[in-house]
């Protein structure tokens, strides 16, 4: 008998017939290229070439409306809004994240909403509004436990303790980040980045610090340098603040008794105050705090003409950038330098 005939050719989708005119694609092959457009956003903005960054912004949301998919416009818009946020362009980000936001509950991608609300919750908490960044990474956490994912699930949990810390809610910082320890002893813990656990150690660092518990927050911040490796490079906005947490505690230590820090802690101080300054060149939001912790180091190291300039500029660019804490945190510094 004959051969059987040939299978029919799959069914073509409406979609798959718009066509970009420059690279000559079709349908899901502009899905994947608005995919590569989102990530080269963020690689850009980190190098930093912030024009080529806002070129692939652009050619990402531009692909994303062109084809009727929704994950991918989804994840355009949660990829360019990592850019913006940490240059600190806080209205285009919020509007770029209502739109992620609302595409991904239409599609009930979880996944995507919740790299959405570590995104948002940035925003709030750079900002001095440290009562909403907790509500953001409250629901950041509630997102990730829904869907198991462990990793998600300490950002939030560590994302409140380090608002609840600034408030000055002791007590409640330091349940949520037993909540994170409690995270760490499953066997799922593996499959967490270890740049999640310094993060965690840097606001147990600073919160053994406010509650008077010195050496705890020596020995803690140790055994976060251990794992400095793992944050060295500048890839994510968030890491910054546990880098800028293990800063704040060893200059503070140094600060109280020039004799307190060993040899090998001060050359850890000189480590992380170099690996903060690498957050604070692709991620503006990040450069008062920055510069409020170089600030600091010079003035121990026997410079306060330096350090005024640092604290200076760094108040100048935390005003532009309506960054309240920040304001706050630096003209102490300047008012107590002003004083002496």
């Amino acid at each position: 008998p004959p051969p059987p005939p040939p299978p029919p050719p799959p069914t073509f989708q409406a979609e798959d017939g718009i066509r970009d005119d420059i690279s000559c694609l079709v349908g899901s092959e502009m899905c994947i290229r608005d995919r590569a457009y989102g990530n080269m956003s963020i690689i850009s903005g980190l190098v930093p070439l912030e024009r080529v960054a806002e070129t692939y912004v652009r050619l990402a949301l531009e692909t994303a409306q062109a084809v009727d998919d929704l994950p991918a416009q989804a994840w355009a818009y949660v990829t360019a809004s990592v850019y913006t946020v940490g240059r600190g362009q806080w209205d285009r980000s919020l509007e770029l994240i209502a739109q992620a936001v609302d595409l991904c509950r239409r599609t009930a991608d979880k996944r995507t909403l919740g790299l959405t609300l570590g995104s948002y919750s940035l925003i709030p908490y750079h900002r001095g509004r440290f009562e909403d960044a907790i509500a953001v990474n409250a629901e950041w956490a509630e997102n990730a436990q829904r869907i198991n994912n462990l990793q998600h699930h300490i950002f939030g949990l560590t994302g409140q303790a380090e608002c609840l810390l600034r408030l000055g809610q002791l007590a409640e910082a330091e349940d949520r980040l037993r909540e994170c320890d409690a995270l760490w002893t499953g066997r799922e813990a593996e499959t967490v980045d270890d740049a999640a656990r310094f993060r965690q150690l840097g606001v147990w660092a600073l919160l053994h610090l406010r509650q008077g518990q010195a050496d705890q927050a020596r020995e803690t911040a140790q055994e976060a340098m251990k794992h400095i490796g793992d944050v060295a490079s500048a890839s994510q906005a968030i890491m910054g603040d546990g880098v800028a947490d293990i800063a704040e505690v060893f200059l503070t230590l140094w600060a109280a008794d020039r004799q307190l820090l060993t040899e090998q802690e001060r050359k850890a101080t000189a480590e992380i105050c170099r690996v903060l300054g690498n957050y604070a060149r692709p991620f503006i939001i990040l450069q008062p705090r920055a510069l409020l912790w170089h600030g600091e180091y010079a003035r121990l190291r026997g410079k306060p003409r330096a350090a005024k300039r640092k604290w200076s500029k760094g108040l100048t660019i935390a005003q532009a950038y309506n960054m309240q804490f920040d304001q706050a945190c630096l003209r102490s510094r300047l008012d107590q330098e002003m004083a002496d």
